[in-house]
């Protein structure tokens, strides 16, 4: 059985941070590998500001607006304004550039602007995809009808975690909606918001399949986008682990040392806390690990809310509250190196 197939993550994913100049510029990846990113999701990391999703099938300087919005697109030229070979750049607006701010973005590539993808039957999908990484963008309509849709993905594998959202101002779905496989297809939970889990039946009640996902947009035709992400062994994972509420935590094996990783409580209402590999400090260090909330437009914080980043996953090493409270919680993850290589060589240990 091959350990992964992905020995240089960062051809796939890749995390960048910025201090903010106020000047349009153009933003270099310091990885080892160079990367195009079709996916740009933006926090700025000390501004009670909101973080912006860009991506190469709707185009530059389209932006949504997540943390605590359910706005729909809108054109920002201050925004990113062009994807590169090895990196992206950005304008002058404040949630991507202000002077004196810091910033992160999770970067993902896929396809490039995509092509036209059938797959769904009657709802034709713009889809970027890359099969390696199992990551991919659709852009597609809502029908007009009160009607679960079926809408190509491009991955040739099935999508654990889907993110969908309203890319106009349609009022039966505005939120950010999740499908998470920790969930099932019953079930879902918003980025905008931390609520706890409900019933809904937004999925149809379908699991995804290697092809295509379900969607009832509730006689809403505008447009949507989706992104569908697809497990790839040594480099992304999504599933589940249980809160203990005690300092020793749970231990969750990922395969991989996580460059990315997002937390959230499904039982009960809670953030969406992320940490990355660039600005998380270990629990041992003498500051405690910064973390941001996705839902919300708080400054990134430390508290006691604290995990650990291991060659091989990560674990829990606070009581209580967000990460760790009674509850199962749902995360996602992205790879900076796999635990082993294709050739069998472990990662450096930690």
């Amino acid at each position: 059985m091959a350990y992964t197939t992905i020995d240089d993550p960062e051809k796939f994913f890749q995390v960048m941070t910025w201090a903010g100049n106020g000047e349009a510029r153009a933003l270099t990846f310091d990885g080892t590998s160079d990367m195009q990113p079709d996916i740009v999701m933006i926090k700025p990391r000390a501004a009670t500001a909101h973080g912006t999703f860009t991506d190469a099938v709707r185009g530059v300087t389209k932006e949504l607006i997540y943390s605590n919005s359910t706005a729909g697109e809108s054109t920002d030229n201050g925004g990113v304004t062009a994807f590169g070979s090895d990196g992206f750049s950005v304008g002058t607006t404040g949630e991507y550039n202000y002077n004196g701010d810091n910033f992160m973005a999770y970067c993902w590539n896929c396809n490039g602007s995509g092509s036209s993808n059938t797959d769904g039957g009657t709802n034709t999908s713009a889809t970027s995809a890359n099969q390696t990484s199992g990551t991919s963008i659709s852009k597609w309509a809502g029908s007009s009808s009160d009607e679960v849709q079926t809408v190509g993905h491009g991955l040739g594998a099935v999508p654990e975690w889907v993110l969908t959202k309203n890319t106009g101002s349609g009022s039966s779905i505005t939120a950010w909606v999740n499908y998470h496989v920790g969930m099932g297809n019953t079930h879902t939970v918003y980025l905008n918001n931390n609520d706890a889990k409900s019933d809904n039946a937004v999925h149809g009640d379908t699991t995804p399949t290697s092809s295509v996902f379900s969607f009832n947009t509730g006689s809403d035709d505008d447009n949507y986008v989706s992104y569908s992400f697809a497990p790839k062994q040594g480099f992304s994972k999504f599933g589940t682990y249980e809160g203990n509420g005690n300092v020793n935590g749970t231990y969750v094996h990922l395969g991989f040392q996580p460059a990315f990783l997002i937390v959230k409580p499904i039982d009960s209402a809670d953030n969406w806390v992320a940490f990355n590999h660039k600005v998380h400090l270990a629990p041992n260090s003498a500051t405690s690990p910064y973390f941001t909330y996705l839902n919300a437009t708080s400054d990134e914080t430390t508290d006691t809310k604290q995990l650990e980043l291991l060659s091989s996953g990560f674990k829990i090493r606070a009581s209580g509250n967000t990460v760790n409270r009674t509850s199962t919680f749902i995360y996602m993850a992205w790879a900076i190196a796999p635990f082993v290589n294709s050739n069998g060589v472990p990662g450096n240990a930690r």
